[in-house]
């Protein structure tokens, strides 16, 4: 039978106990006892205190924070100018424009009367009835808001004068037509709202007023002179000016509908009557007093548009 070791001895007080072998390096001690479970290991001057985790916070994100820096006020801001650039390029309202006028021209009373009732005994009497008016106006749009171009509107009259006691008659009608041709160059200024433009046209310009007689029935006794004199034509020509409000919509990305309302002022200085004989011009200042003068008149046209840009 194999006895059991003898338990070690207690050294005697004042004498060293067994030298104790440290465990080699890199071996561990096996003197060492491991920690309970969940209480932390003991703390050796090698490996220092226990390293404690902080936890993450759990405090809400900044709403103004985010991927593209800006709080959601600005982001409603650039979305509600990402939605009018959208509605404002379902549009074209930049580039070349044309345009296309039809309507009825009236008769304006200027340094000539548009009617006379005959109180003024040897006149002639009538009125100048509505026509037809057209125009043309190409030009350039540019910022949405300012187009840019030339124009030529034609206007036509229906003077039905004669000598005779009001209502004439076709057979005392003195004059055949009266033709009225304008040229402008165009300033308009469009407020764009949606689909619709709101414009006012400002247009110098230069006109011609042709009042054409039937053959041998205008007979006029001119200022210097010595007798009557057969006239083949009366007209005017000088400054003109139009101012014109515009409405329009586009019915398309690119082609839009509209009115327009053309009030042309004739500034001409003088009348001129062409000598059917002679076929020289005599002509007489606006400051001559000349109760059968025709010409010139100012005139309103009233219009439909159709017009696109490009």
């Amino acid at each position: 039978m194999t006895q059991p070791a003898p338990a070690a001895q207690p050294a005697p007080a004042g004498q060293p106990g067994p030298m104790t072998q440290p465990a080699p390096a890199g071996q561990p001690d096996p003197m060492a006892q491991p920690a309970p479970a969940g209480q932390p290991g003991p703390t050796t001057s090698s490996s220092g205190p226990p390293t404690t985790l902080t936890p993450a916070s759990t405090t809400p994100a900044d709403p103004a924070a985010n991927d593209d820096g800006l709080t959601p006020a600005q982001r409603k801001q650039q979305a509600s100018q990402r939605k009018q650039l959208q509605g404002n390029s379902a549009f074209q309202r930049d580039g070349f424009v044309a345009e296309l006028a039809l309507g009825a021209s009236l008769c304006i009373s200027g340094t000539a009367a548009c009617s006379n009732d005959g109180s003024a005994a040897g006149t002639l009497v009538g009125r100048n009835g509505p026509g037809f008016g057209t125009g043309v106006t190409l030009g350039v749009r540019f910022k949405q808001y300012i187009v840019v171009g030339l124009a030529y509107d034609f206007h036509m009259l229906s003077p039905r004068w004669g000598y005779g006691v009001a209502p004439i008659t076709a057979d005392e009608l003195v004059y055949r037509n009266a033709l009225l041709h304008n040229v402008f160059g165009v300033l308009r200024l469009v407020i764009p709202v949606s689909r619709v433009d709101i414009g006012l046209e400002v247009a110098p310009g230069y006109s011609f007023q042709f009042f054409n007689p039937q053959e041998g029935r205008l007979v006029r006794q001119l200022p210097l002179e010595s007798q009557a004199t057969a006239i083949q034509q009366e007209f005017s020509r000088g400054f003109a000016l139009k101012l014109a409000p515009v409405l329009s919509v586009f019915v398309s990305k690119r082609a839009y509908l509209g009115v327009r309302g053309d009030v042309i002022l004739g500034l001409h200085p003088t009348t001129c009557y062409k000598d059917a004989v002679s076929l020289k011009n005599i002509c007489v200042e606006r400051s001559y007093v000349d109760d059968d003068r025709r010409a010139p008149v100012h005139t309103l046209g009233l219009k439909a548009l159709v017009g696109a840009v490009f």
